[in-house]
């Protein structure tokens, strides 16, 4: 797995795959809001040459591009096509390039187990339209009572290493056939991926205030990691880590004991830390949104090191958007206020 991927799953733990790459629609939610409907079926009966012949629809933020299925829209909310009411998606994730070749060896049906992911053969071939490498697994997967149909492109492209998850539940085969979905993954073309501004600019979120981190890199056109220091990949906790993500859901309809819940099953999923002990819960009303704040010491699990972590959320109609961070134990002091004036400036677009 990429050094950057796991500073995010440091940060956002399983539900990482929520927020970033993996756990595409299935629900009306995260990142990979869904798509598709039944006008899709006259797409599954159009040839790969017919769908190439269309315009490709490149995705904001990315240097990745694709010929949808005629019921999937360009989403808003991530990086990738989708339709709520259908739970299927397409979701675009841009890793660094040099990803590709940590990836390659644990992209196999084996290596798919660990995301829960039942490969129905074996890794094959699939050509890329600007890129090289290119690999495609079949597979279902059991997430949310539903049993869902999913391809995962990977291939290198010029400056990154991108991943495409298609996801439809087998219940809405008939709307969405295997077919249309193929014949969009056959459409997939890649070009340099744009400027950080670019990237940044195209996330659902904006963020007033940076507090002198550094942008290293936006992930799956839905979160910002930041971090100070020289290094961009982070295997530890030598250089703080700060990321933020929007998501759907969160209990902002709810009362302020549902968003507390939400806030602290959200703390708990904090990857690679151990022995987490909450000793600041906050909540309060900013900007005309509700937020929560919560902050522990802990052990960051891979280097035994003494860490902090602090999250915040904010909820907003729809969704929230999470800010979380790590860093060493003895720099909370020195890094706090510049953690909060990230978090506290976050606000939905």
């Amino acid at each position: 797995m990429p050094t950057r991927l796991i500073c995010l799953r440091r940060a956002f733990g399983k539900t990482a795959a929520r927020f970033c790459c993996k756990r595409p629609s299935m629900l009306p939610t995260s990142l990979l809001r869904a798509l598709r409907v039944s006008a899709i079926l006259a797409a599954g009966l159009l040839s790969a040459g017919a769908a190439l012949a269309q315009a490709v629809t490149m995705v904001p933020g990315t240097g990745v591009g694709l010929v949808p299925p005629k019921a999937l829209p360009l989403s808003k909310s991530f990086s990738g096509f989708g339709d709520q009411a259908l739970a299927s998606s397409i979701l675009i994730v841009e890793f660094p390039a040099e990803a590709y070749a940590q990836i390659l060896p644990s992209f196999t049906p084996e290596g798919m187990k660990a995301t829960g992911v039942e490969a129905t053969g074996p890794a094959v071939d699939w050509r890329i339209a600007g890129g090289q490498g290119g690999r495609l697994i079949r597979g279902k997967q059991t997430a949310g009572g539903l049993v869902l149909r999913k391809w995962i492109v990977l291939a290198k492209g010029p400056g990154s290493t991108v991943m495409v998850t298609a996801q439809s539940p087998e219940d809405k085969a008939s709307a969405l056939p295997d077919a249309a979905i193929e014949a969009a993954l056959k459409t997939i073309a890649l070009k340099a991926p744009p400027a950080m501004s670019e990237q940044i600019a195209a996330l659902p979120f904006a963020v007033g205030d940076l507090g002198g981190f550094r942008p290293v890199r936006v992930l799956s056109g839905s979160a910002l990691l930041l971090t100070e220091g020289p290094r961009d990949t982070i295997p530890d906790a030598s250089q703080p880590v700060v990321i933020v993500a929007s998501g759907v859901g969160g209990g902002e309809h709810g009362d302020q004991a549902s968003r507390s819940s939400f806030a602290r099953e959200a703390m708990a999923t904090v990857a690679g830390v151990s022995d987490l002990i909450v000793d600041d819960d906050t909540s309060f009303e900013k900007d005309g949104a509700s937020w929560s704040r919560l902050a522990g010491f802990g052990t960051y699990r891979a280097s035994s090191e003494a860490i902090w972590v602090v999250q915040v959320v904010r909820f907003a109609p729809g969704g929230y958007i999470r800010t979380v961070a790590i860093t060493r134990a003895h720099d909370k002091d020195r890094l706090a206020d510049r953690i909060d004036a990230v978090a506290g400036s976050v606000k939905p677009k």
